[in-house]
């Protein structure tokens, strides 16, 4: 009895892990996981403040303040979170350097990235070597992934790498946090099966091999 339960359920997960669509490999382009102190413009004279580390150059520039400016942009926690006070507007752009291979071997691919807060709306507009991906209009209070599924054109201008750049601006007081921006595939050479998927498949080898030895 328990040989022929534990078989049922063997057969169970294998053809579950069977019908299962492979999954895509994902390349991320920043998980902000790697901090950056609070960057502030103080001046609305159309002249950005620009700070570079070793995964992302970001820049501020505040277009209108209050006294005193309040506006800022920072990375921490994973997140990159920028504040505007009250009738305060400000554009603050990230960029990346893209390696010509990144997305070596895909034929198709998205562009996903997740909104945790938008306040008031807000718009953001992808550029790869000053030419536009996507642009996006958050409408307030927004939590919620998006994503955009890029062309074939648009695949093979990242595939030639350059700079990836994020540009935010909105309406007066405006707030908006970002979560890890990234690039699902349908590259099969780097695939890994779903972990958990495949310990069950494991476990249940493992319980009808026992059973099978028990047996014998």
């Amino acid at each position: 009895m328990y040989t022929k339960k534990t078989l049922a359920q063997a057969i169970f997960v294998l053809g579950l892990l069977l019908n299962t669509p492979t999954y895509a490999s994902i390349i991320v382009i920043d998980n902000f996981s790697v901090d950056q102190q609070p960057i502030k413009d103080s001046t609305a004279d159309n002249s950005p403040i620009f700070v570079t580390n070793e995964v992302r150059t970001l820049s501020h520039n505040l277009l209108t303040f209050s006294q005193p400016p309040q506006s800022a942009a920072t990375i921490s926690y994973g997140v990159l979170n920028i504040s505007n006070g009250i009738g305060e507007n400000s554009q603050v752009t990230v960029s990346w350097l893209l390696k010509s291979d990144l997305l070596f071997g895909a034929k198709s691919a998205t562009f996903d990235f997740a909104s945790i807060k938008a306040d008031n709306p807000t718009n953001l507009k992808f550029l790869l070597n000053n030419a536009e991906l996507v642009k996006f209009g958050i409408s307030a209070n927004t939590h919620k992934p998006m994503s955009f599924a890029l062309s074939s054109e648009q695949l093979l201008a990242i595939k030639g790498g350059g700079t990836l750049a994020l540009e935010v601006n909105g309406a007066s007081g405006w707030d908006l946090s970002v979560d890890a921006i990234s690039f699902p595939t349908d590259n099969q050479a780097t695939n890994i099966p779903e972990p958990a998927l495949m310990g069950l498949v494991g476990i249940s080898l493992t319980a009808l091999s026992f059973a099978h030895k028990k047996r014998s």
